[in-house]
Order: structure tokens, then C-alpha cells, then sequence
């Protein structure tokens, strides 16, 4: 017999107070003149980490 094995993937509660809190803090993105990329944001109580990343990082190979 076969041993199947499951894995979780991560999840996290995204309250309404916190995705309020997500939203305040990612407000600068509303002005894509103002701010330079790559931006991170984290949240560390909720283990949550935000990369914004230019679009020339995906257009290479290298990468």
C-alpha cells in the first residue's frame, strides 16, 4: 500500500481590521510617481511579507 502525504500550504486570517490596516499601508502604491521599486511590506504579527517588484526583474531570463 501506498503512503500518500499531504503538505498545508500557508494561510493566514485576513480580518477586516487587518486588511484596513494592509490597505493604510499600502496606500503609497495610489501613486506610482512617488515611490521607488522594489517596495516590501511586511506585517510580522500575521508572519506576512509583500515584495513589489519591478516589472524588468520578470522580463529577464536571469532571473
Amino acid at each position: 500500500m501506498e503512503s500518500v502525504q499531504f503538505f498545508r500550504k500557508p494561510q493566514i486570517l485576513l480580518t477586516e481590521e487587518f486588511v484596513e490596516k494592509m490597505l493604510e499601508d499600502l496606500e503609497d502604491l495610489t501613486s506610482p510617481e512617488e515611490f521607488k521599486l522594489p517596495k516590501e511590506y511586511s506585517w510580522p504579527e500575521k508572519k506576512l511579507k509583500v515584495s513589489i517588484l519591478p516589472d524588468v526583474v520578470f522580463d529577464s531570463p536571469l532571473h
